[in-house]
């Protein structure tokens, strides 16, 4: 869980465009292959929405191959209706982008079966690879989409009755008349959120200062859904400072904290661009121009920390999703690394490293085409047995201080090949569905991993 804190609204929303736009230019997503993303309604969002149509007006920004899952919509209510929440998608977003129409998914609250609508929403979002990134907003009791207090924290997408509340709150839409304001809706669940694989929650201002409290302070309770997200991997909390006046000094303090440290190093410009380091979020400060050509070349220290800690745990199950975005750049660093660590180790070997690096991971991609009913690129291939050349890399510089030939240095090559043999299959196997082929795919790995061995060895 990650909290990121600004002064001010404005701020809060050119971060979180920032964010969303970044994603999706580190996606790369291309005619077959989609980022989704889930999208809210609300007045928190409509400054997000502003700068992501500024940053596609400005030809930063395509959403050409961007597919959108909206949180919630009412029952009864006509499409064109002013209110209606397809209206406010099109007239406040999708109208000014290039999405595809038929990209843009809004539930029908006039749809004759409405249980029937909302599990064909969700067959739509399994079948479109489920949701990248999940943006929402929550309301000042802490619920998130329409999953009111008391909501189950495992629900799905469903016909909701709207409380008194929610009735009372959203009547300022409908000229004040309690008559005129749908008293149902139907809403994706908190599972449903859960299940995507980022979650970013826009809070601002000072009304929403307990919900941000009882979302990240407090336990998980059900009376506030937005508490579930404590328990997902990869939450992001966006607010700005009035919202954070429930809050702990502490806890403000801390999460500030993490973004001064980094504004000390760099402190030439004062455009703020998310990136996200290790396991917390800092901001920092750098031009956006210098940031879009990183990510362009695909270089993205959190998809480098997530997959080497995959590497380094290779009992641990791996997400299925963790090859979605292919990148060379922490390979290339842990090859460079192995030639590096052999040449401090009296061992010239680059030529060699790069050699059977090639040479290897063709084999190996020539492989598992033929395994996989669903292919795989030679860029995936090339990254995977990359990210797990990491455990050689710590072999040869043990072979810089003391010599490995001998029994001792055998026996460490052999736990090395098992290790970034079963690293390596473990990613595949997740990866690409093959599920019972892990040891046919971990025995030319293991071949591969031998040679380098033998190279660090003697």
């Amino acid at each position: 869980m990650r909290l990121v804190i600004l002064d001010n609204y404005d701020l809060a929303s050119e971060w979180a465009a920032k964010y969303i736009c970044n994603r999706i230019i580190q996606f790369r997503p291309g005619q077959d292959r989609y980022f989704t993303l889930g999208l809210p309604t609300g007045s928190t969002p409509l400054g997000c929405y502003k700068k992501l149509i500024e940053y596609h007006k400005n030809g930063d920004l395509s959403f050409k191959y961007v597919k959108t899952f909206n949180m919630d919509e009412y029952v009864g209510l006509p499409r064109n209706h002013p209110e209606s929440y397809h209206s406010y998608m099109w007239n406040n977003f999708f109208k000014h982008i290039d999405i595809d129409p038929n990209n843009a998914h809004i539930l029908d609250g006039n749809a004759t079966d409405l249980q029937a609508e909302c599990d064909a929403f969700e067959k739509k979002i399994k079948e479109a690879g489920g949701i990248d990134l999940f943006v929402g907003g929550i309301g000042p009791d802490g619920h998130i989409a329409f999953n009111e207090p008391g909501s189950s924290l495992v629900s799905r997408t469903r016909l909701k009755t709207l409380a008194m509340d929610t009735i009372l709150a959203n009547a300022k839409y409908f000229d004040g008349d309690l008559s005129k304001v749908p008293t149902m809706a139907l809403t994706v669940g908190v599972g449903t959120v859960m299940d995507a694989r980022e979650v970013m929650i826009l809070i601002t201002g000072a009304h929403k200062a307990f919900a941000l409290y009882k979302a990240i302070e407090e336990g998980v309770n059900h009376m506030w859904t937005v508490s579930a997200f404590q328990q997902h991997p990869r939450t992001i909390f966006v607010c700005d400072e009035d919202a954070t006046l429930e809050l702990r000094v502490k806890t403000v303090k801390y999460f500030k904290g993490c973004q001064t440290w980094d504004n000390l190093t760099l402190t030439f410009t004062n455009l703020i661009t998310p990136l996200i380091i290790r396991s917390r979020l800092v901001m920092i400060l750098m031009p956006v121009e210098i940031f879009m050509d990183l990510e362009k070349l695909g270089i993205n220290f959190d998809h480098i920390w997530q997959k080497t800690l995959t590497v380094l745990n290779p009992m641990k199950p791996a997400d299925g999703s963790i090859m979605n975005e292919t990148d060379l750049t922490g390979p290339i660093l842990f090859c460079m690394a192995l030639g590096a660590t052999l040449l401090l180790a009296g061992k010239v070997q680059f030529g060699y490293v790069y050699g059977m690096s090639a040479i290897g991971c063709l084999g190996i991609h020539a492989l598992l085409n033929l395994m996989s009913s669903s292919g795989v690129s030679y860029g995936c291939v090339a990254s995977v047995l990359g990210y797990c050349l990491l455990p050689m890399v710590i072999l040869s510089s043990c072979a810089i201080f003391f010599s490995l030939q001998g029994t001792f240095g055998t026996v460490s090559a052999l736990v090395i090949i098992g290790w970034c043999s079963l690293s390596a299959s473990k990613i595949f196997t997740s990866a690409l569905a093959m599920e019972g082929q892990q040891l046919l795919i971990a025995y030319p790995c293991a071949l591969l991993y031998g040679l380098f061995a033998l190279v660090t060895v003697f």
